[in-house]
């Protein structure tokens, strides 16, 4: 797969899985993207998220903010957005 069929699917597919995964509290608001990277930032309930996804040949990148009160659970929510990206590349998503 190319880089720009990565990238369309990311694009139509992971703001619904986002949602989908971050239940009915989940508000979009800010989706862009250049050449290659994304940006989204979201919220869920009170807590503002903000992730970058960086699409080359052969991987996917995905860095992000989140807040403090949410680092506990830091590797819950990189596992998460990894099956995720995992998911809509594999065409499950």
């Amino acid at each position: 797969m190319n880089v720009e069929d990565v990238k369309s699917r990311l694009q139509s597919k992971l703001v619904k899985a986002l949602a989908q995964n971050s239940g009915d509290d989940f508000i979009l608001c800010d989706e862009s993207w250049g050449a290659d990277k994304g940006h989204y930032a979201f919220m869920v309930g009170s807590y503002s998220f903000s992730i970058q996804v960086h699409v080359q040949t052969g991987q996917i990148n995905i860095d992000g903010k989140i807040p403090l009160a949410a680092l506990p659970f830091r590797r819950q929510i990189k596992k998460d957005l990894t099956t995720i990206a995992k998911q809509i590349l594999c065409g499950e998503g």
